[in-house]
């Protein structure tokens, strides 16, 4: 009996423990860790802790078989990790949600299938839960008495990622509309979680119908509840604390007075803090005329001071110096440009990376410098916002002919 478990702990179950172990640990330290976003990181905290439950409770399952029946209440808790990951991405795209008491029937279903296997016990083929297996192989006394059970959790985690997905698409488009460099604060990663739940419960399906009709399988649809949520847990514990909380403007803000630079001089400048402090918008609606003028005032303003320069400017940033709303900025470079603010800052980028590459006293300059001298603070968003406007790398438009440089510049 001794030699079994030690075979069984060092093939399997000895890895999984190990992850319960560093999975315990973990959660107590997210939470009591200082944060920007307190409630998204509780409730990493709280997933990461339903998490390790699950796992132990399937080692424990595997290695005391009388104790079985009592430990599936525990199993109840896979219908919290749904629910967890859709108020974490809440929390983390919606800087100003809060707990209410609504939302606690989100967690009911828990509890409800608990007191469900509860009044199950002591489990009889009577029962009206009980499922007889068509296949000769016996599958097993629990997952004959759980069939509801698993597909109340399957379809529980399925909802709830398309529920978040639902959130993060449009987080993706939003944060266009206030950032200028979205490198720390997109959730592409939050997106792959969500994806890593949706293709884990996919093949526990899988697995789970094999064992259902007969076929042999090396890995059931339990293991991977206890394998896989680890590497979700780990995705969101590497990426979320690093997270920067997204802040969205209040659009109906008034707009405060326009910052002064010792170093604004002559006509192009005096335009502009003439222009800004003529006009001040007092409803988000904006006239056909004012945004034109509007939209005069920022391109003579990004020529002569170049705000794009500056790695991480926010629409707020150019809204205040030009002295107007940020709902009205907004809608006049939507409106003239037909572009995100994200794209429109990136564009006048692109346009100094280029001037910059064929600048023959910047030749000593490594393309990635110029990257960064023309405003962008990643390499790869430099490179993809190159490309995508040039349809050549940096590199290759270094490497161009002169005429053939001042062939592209004048069809662009």
């Amino acid at each position: 009996m001794m030699l079994d478990l030690e075979v069984t702990l060092q093939l399997k179950n000895l890895l999984i423990l190990a992850c319960v172990a560093f999975g315990f640990g973990l959660s107590y330290v997210i939470w009591r860790a200082p944060g920007q976003n307190r409630r998204a990181a509780n409730c990493l905290s709280v997933s990461t802790l339903v998490t390790s439950v699950l796992a132990l409770v399937y080692v424990l399952q595997v290695e005391n078989s009388q104790a079985r029946p009592w430990l599936y209440t525990l199993v109840s808790l896979q219908m919290l990790q749904g629910p967890l990951l859709y108020f974490y991405t809440r929390f983390q795209t919606e800087p100003g949600y809060s707990w209410h008491w609504s939302q606690l029937l989100h967690l009911l279903p828990a509890g409800l299938f608990a007191t469900l296997w509860l009044l199950q016990l002591p489990l009889s083929e009577q029962s009206l839960l009980y499922m007889d297996c068509p296949a000769q192989k016996d599958c097993g006394q629990m997952y004959q008495h759980r069939l509801l059970h698993r597909l109340a959790a399957w379809s529980s985690l399925i909802c709830y990622s398309l529920l978040a997905l639902r959130l993060l698409f449009p987080h993706q488009r939003r944060i266009k509309a206030y950032y200028s460099s979205i490198e720390g604060v997109q959730l592409h990663w939050l997106m792959l979680i969500c994806g890593c739940y949706l293709a884990s419960t996919a093949t526990t399906v899988i697995f789970d119908l094999l064992n259902y009709l007969g076929s042999p399988v090396m890995l059931t649809g339990a293991m991977m509840q206890a394998f896989s949520p680890f590497i979700t847990v780990l995705l969101m514990v590497t990426y979320g604390i690093r997270q920067v909380m997204v802040q969205f403007e209040d659009h109906s803000q008034q707009p405060k007075s326009p910052k002064t630079d010792t170093a604004e001089s002559g006509q192009v400048q005096q335009f502009c803090k003439e222009q800004s402090s003529a006009k001040k918008y007092q409803t988000s609606s904006l006239t056909e005329q004012d945004a034109k003028a509007l939209w005069q005032r920022l391109q003579l303003c990004m020529r002569a001071e170049q705000p794009h320069l500056e790695a991480g400017l926010k629409i707020s940033d150019l809204a205040q110096s030009l002295g107007v709303s940020v709902n009205h900025l907004s809608e006049t470079i939507n409106g003239y440009a037909n572009l995100s603010f994200y794209d429109f800052i990136n564009n006048y980028r692109v346009e100094e990376a280029v001037r910059l590459l064929t600048e023959p006293k910047m030749d000593f300059l490594s393309v990635t410098e110029i990257g960064f001298q023309a405003g962008f603070n990643s390499n790869s968003t430099f490179f993809s916002q190159f490309k995508s406007r040039l349809q050549v790398t940096p590199k290759q438009y270094r490497k161009q002919p002169q005429s053939a440089v001042m062939s592209s510049q004048q069809s662009g």
